[in-house]
C-alpha cells in the first residue's frame, strides 16, 4: 500500500511540473547564476544570470560583458528603460523584465533576432515601435498589465509568435479584431472587448 501511494504521489508530481508553463526561465535546463560578481568572474561559463528581486533602479552594464549569455532576469527591480546596446548580447533568447516602470518598448529588441521570449508584464509600455517586425525569432511576447494603445500592423510580419499577451487593459470590439487578424497563427490573449461609446462590456 505504501508502495501504491508512493508512485501516486511521484505521478501526480511529474504531471504538475508537465503543466508548469513553457515560457520563462524554468525551461532553461542551465546553471542560474543569482549574483553579478560571481557571474563576471566567469564570464565565459554565464548562459543563465537572474537579478530578480535587487532593487535596481539602472540596468547594470556590466552584464553585457557577458558574451555566452542566453536568459537574462531582471524582473521586479526599478528599471525604467533598457538600453540599446543589449543586442550586445549576441545569443539572448530569453529577456525578463516583469514588474519594473519602464516606459518605451526597447528598440534593441528589433535587432535581437535570435530572442524568442520578451516578457515585460507590469511595467508603463504605451507603444510598440514598427521595427517589431524585424524581431523575427520572437515566439512569445508579453505585455500583460502594461499601458500599450498603438499595435503597429507590421507585427503581422512575426510568422512564428505563438503568443501574444495583452492582458490587463480593456479595448474596443474593432480594436481585438484587428490585432488578432494581425496574428492569425498566435495565441492573442486579451481582455473581453468594451463597447467604449455605451460604456457597455
Amino acid at each position: 500500500m505504501k508502495r501504491l501511494v508512493f508512485l501516486i504521489l511521484v505521478s501526480v508530481w511529474c504531471s504538475f511540473l508537465t503543466a508548469q508553463s513553457e515560457w520563462g526561465m524554468a525551461s532553461d535546463t542551465n546553471r542560474v547564476w543569482t549574483n553579478l560578481d560571481s557571474a563576471l568572474a566567469h564570464p565565459e561559463e554565464v548562459v543563465s544570470l537572474s537579478l530578480e528581486k535587487q532593487k535596481l533602479t539602472e540596468f547594470p552594464m556590466e552584464v553585457l560583458t557577458l558574451k555566452n549569455l542566453e536568459v537574462l532576469n531582471l524582473g521586479r527591480n526599478k528599471l525604467t528603460s533598457i538600453p540599446s546596446d543589449i543586442n550586445r548580447l549576441k545569443f539572448l533568447r530569453i529577456l525578463i523584465v516583469e514588474r519594473n516602470k519602464i516606459e518605451s518598448f526597447p528598440i534593441a529588441v528589433c535587432s535581437m533576432p535570435l530572442l524568442e521570449q520578451l516578457i515585460m508584464n507590469r511595467n508603463r509600455v504605451m507603444t510598440i515601435p514598427s521595427c517589431i517586425q524585424f524581431a523575427e525569432g520572437l515566439l512569445y511576447l508579453d505585455l500583460w498589465s502594461n499601458q500599450i494603445e498603438n499595435v503597429p500592423d507590421e507585427i503581422s510580419k512575426l510568422i512564428g509568435l505563438k503568443e501574444f499577451d495583452l492582458r490587463g487593459s480593456t479595448y474596443s470590439p474593432e480594436f481585438n479584431a484587428r490585432i488578432k487578424g494581425l496574428l492569425p497563427n498566435a495565441e492573442v490573449k486579451m481582455e473581453p472587448p468594451c463597447d467604449c461609446m455605451s460604456g457597455e462590456k
